[in-house]
């Protein structure tokens, strides 16, 4: 195991290791635990071993995937990517959500 990744341990699980980096991106801590991160969509096939990328990265291959009906995900190969294609919808997306959950709080208090 190297300094890029971290052992966590799942209900019933051996130990297993966990990249701190996304590895799409290499710029973007990844949560713990696993689940709170996104699946990449680059593994979808049955014998496939999951890939959990920064929630960033999965809303961007999200986008990648409908604006060219699902031919369109930069593969795994060419990873970690340069920057995000669909950046400045993600950044939107954010500060709409941090609006909606400001406004929230802001209601409880």
């Amino acid at each position: 195991m190297d300094s890029s990744t971290i052992c966590m341990e799942s209900k019933g699980e051996n130990m297993r290791h966990v990249p701190r980096l996304c590895p799409r991106c290499k710029r973007v801590p990844l949560r713990t635990p696993q689940v709170m991160n996104s699946l990449s969509r680059c593994t979808r096939g049955i014998d496939d071993e999951h890939v959990y990328v920064c929630n960033p990265c999965g809303t961007d291959e999200a986008f990648e995937e409908y604006h060219t009906g699902g031919a369109g995900l930069t593969p795994m190969i060419n990873w970690p990517i340069e920057s995000r294609v669909n950046q400045d919808i993600i950044d939107v997306l954010q500060v709409q959500y941090d609006i909606m959950l400001t406004e929230q709080m802001e209601e409880l208090l």
